[in-house]
């Protein structure tokens, strides 16, 4: 059974009941019920419940300020201190530091006096050791978040020695004095902490560099007293061989007491500072962090070498950035991505995110250094794939210039990979692995275009509406045309095709490409009937990538594409084109411009499957023409079939065809044509629709078999042999 905390004594009425004599030692009777429960809601683990008992609390004794309740108060809240439950005393230390905060007239060195009184050190049983150290600490502790103690110099000077005297207690307490003294020093006066230092800091480098606390409160010194410092312990090299070691072991030490916290320690990143302004971040960098953290195969020093790589960025020149994205560090991080994958593993990825997203929204003025980080973390890759997503978030925080040299930067690595430049590597079981083909360029090169040309697209997709026009139709022609074309001879007229590969683009990275592309075309005309999907000049991105592949079919002795159109191929498209034209007359009309899209997308296809593309354009041609009252062209030698289908249905049994495409673009086209059909429908028509809906059901009574297996089609074939 749980022991009632001394801060919560027995009501009187609990005393009676069970036996006891119904003495008033805390002086209960003379305050309400009210007045009491606020001391029972202080300790409870919900927050809001918390603060609203402390504000009822405060705004009760701001009415009796000179009152016994005052004084009951104090008493409650200091007994608190030393409760059993250890969850419950940063809530009493809290009320505490905020009953000091509202009446400043109590006196510090009073309420110190008393707790150290209640929890006297020297007189307390050893059961109750523990209690009493963390009463004493969380005692100091609300003494200093009321925020009054850095100007009261007696209870700060009190203060600094009780914590002194209970940081000898580190079997209980750990370093939880030393970085309350830490805490406490830093936001002292430069004269206040040139009269205590002498108090705290001992002129023994040995001991400064044993603990991050002691380096810690070395550093803070440093910083607002340097003179004093140097006339206590002398002129230091932090940074020297001698003790570069302990500083590995300080922040060994830093690592381990933030493990359960995920957080960057405080005496790291002063490190860092220190280095960059003593001109010797390399060697902090190489020996230290690398050399030293690294190397310990430890993973809480790991994490800290991440964070500190992440809390470093918006402090390094375009030169410490290259270093430190070249090395180790970064390295290890890629392997920890990538082996990182079981559901309750810890993942650094999204913590990385934070930082590098941190740095680039605060450095907008800056594309270089943007471009600089940018550009490192997409050269982290594991056998030619980078470690990063293709879709990354934090690239809504580039410039423009900044976006627009890094979308360079990807079309000129697709073109020509540079492997030399990625920070690469393969994780353990890569390297066991006996098959020389996983360890090819060939590979490599392929994994790393593939997450380019997704890259490329996912930053379009995330982007389109915000980036420059001239941007967005690089991106588009860029992957148009390494999807169907392959340059013959450079020209002037076109860019794409003055820039050759290194490595031959292969068959499968090319597929990827074209996948990528129709990807790209559905992010530009999701809304194709809104401004979202159409360029400055009113018309829809699909006219404009088939104006540019019109422009390379055109220039045959510079460009072919890579399934070579027959002369009916090539006549289909010229048709096309000509459709196209013939619709802008009758552009007033709402189904005009869904006739437009079906044409244009059916016309890309045309690129990527001619054979199966050819005829499905010239059907859609002639229903588009009749639809808008134009007879269709007939050779004179064909003649007019009487039993022809009405256009409607021909149309009708085209979209059904391409709604069962897996292109969601191409249902999504399909599906608005037939909105604008839907008034020109025959019953015939109508059947075909309903046919697809329910299949189990035909038009034609003498076909109601349904054939469900190969069984049923063999006795079906029985029966007709029959007849």
């Amino acid at each position: 059974m749980e022991s009632r905390d001394p801060a919560q004594p027995m009501s009187p009425g609990e005393a009676t009941q069970s036996g006891a004599r119904p003495a008033d030692r805390y002086g209960l009777l003379k305050h309400s019920r009210e007045f009491l429960d606020f001391f029972w809601d202080i300790a409870k683990p919900e927050q809001e419940t918390r603060l609203a008992a402390t504000e009822k609390l405060l705004e009760y004794l701001r009415g009796r300020p000179k009152g016994s309740e005052m004084k009951y108060a104090l008493k409650r809240l200091i007994t608190g201190l030393g409760v059993g439950r250890e969850t419950a005393r940063p809530c009493y230390s809290l009320a505490l530091a905020q009953l000091l905060q509202s009446f400043e007239d109590l006196p510090l060195c009073s309420i110190l006096q008393q707790i150290q009184e209640k929890y006297d050190l020297h007189q307390v049983k050893k059961a109750m050791l523990r209690p009493a150290l963390f009463a004493n600490l969380f005692g100091v502790l609300a003494l200093f978040q009321s925020g009054r103690l850095v100007k009261d110099q007696e209870a700060l000077m009190k203060s600094v020695k009780l914590l002194q005297a209970l940081a000898q207690y580190q079997n209980h307490l750990q370093e939880q004095p030393r970085k309350a003294l830490v805490d406490i020093l830093s936001e002292v006066s430069k004269a206040t902490l040139q009269e205590i230092l002498p108090e705290v800091l001992k002129a023994d480098l040995n001991i400064i560099l044993s603990s991050p606390e002691q380096l810690e409160l070395f550093l803070l010194a440093q910083q607002k007293v340097p003179s004093k410092l140097k006339k206590l312990v002398g002129s230091v090299n932090l940074f020297s061989d001698e003790n570069v070691p302990r500083l590995v072991n300080v922040l060994k030490m830093a690592a381990s007491s933030v493990k359960k916290d995920r957080k960057l320690p405080a005496i790291a990143l002063d490190l860092l500072r220190l280095a960059l302004k003593e001109d010797k971040f390399p060697r902090f960098w190489k020996e230290v962090v690398e050399q030293g953290l690294l190397k310990m195969q430890f993973w809480p020093a790991s994490y800290l070498c991440f964070r500190l790589l992440g809390a470093a960025l918006p402090l390094l020149t375009k030169e410490q950035l290259h270093l430190v994205m070249q090395g180790d560090v970064i390295r290890h991080y890629g392997e920890h991505v990538c082996t990182a994958k079981l559901p309750k593993q810890f993942k650094f990825a999204p913590e990385m995110d934070d930082y590098v997203g941190t740095f680039l929204e605060g450095c907008q003025d800056d594309p270089e250094r943007q471009l600089a980080v940018l550009v490192a973390f997409s050269s982290v890759t594991n056998q030619g794939l980078p470690v990063t997503p293709t879709f990354w978030r934090v690239v809504r925080f580039l410039s423009p210039p900044a976006l627009q040299g890094y979308v360079a930067w990807l079309r000129a690595m697709f073109l020509q990979p540079d492997l030399d430049s990625l920070v690469d590597f393969s994780t353990n079981n890569q390297k066991k692995a006996q098959d020389s083909s996983l360890h090819m360029p060939e590979r490599a090169v392929f994994r790393l275009r593939k997450w380019i040309i997704f890259r490329l697209v996912s930053i379009v997709d995330s982007l389109h509406l915000e980036m420059e026009e001239a941007l967005t139709e690089q991106v588009a022609r860029f992957c148009l045309f390494h999807s169907f074309f392959v340059t013959k001879k450079p020209t002037s007229q076109i860019p794409e095709t003055k820039h050759p590969f290194s490595f031959p683009l292969e068959n499968q990275a090319r597929e990827a490409v074209s996948s990528a592309f129709f990807s790209l075309l559905q992010t530009l005309s999701t809304q194709f009937k809104q401004a979202p999907g159409q360029t400055q000049g009113g018309q829809p991105w699909t006219y404009h990538l088939v104006q540019f592949a019109d422009l390379l079919l055109n220039h045959s002795h510079n460009v072919t594409t890579v399934t070579p159109f027959t002369a009916q191929q090539r006549q289909a498209w010229d048709r096309m084109l000509q459709t196209l034209k013939e619709l802008e007359a009758h552009s007033a009309e709402a189904r005009a411009a869904a006739f437009q899209h079906l044409l244009l997308l059916v016309g890309i296809h045309l690129l990527k499957s001619p054979a199966e593309s050819c005829d499905l354009l010239g059907d859609i041609q002639t229903c588009i023409r009749k639809s808008l009252g134009e007879k269709p062209r007939r050779s004179r030698t064909k003649t007019i079939d009487p039993q022809e289908p009405p256009w409607v249905e021909v149309l009708v049994e085209i979209l059904l065809a391409l709604l069962a495409q897996p292109s969601h673009l191409m249902r999504q086209v399909a599906r608005s044509v037939f909105g604008h059909i839907c008034s020109h429908l025959t019953p015939r028509a109508l059947q075909l629709i309903l046919d697809v809906l329910n299949p189990e059901t035909s038009e034609d009574e003498n076909d109601r078999v349904v054939v469900t297996d190969d069984s049923d089609e063999r006795r079906l074939k029985g029966q007709e042999r029959g007849r």
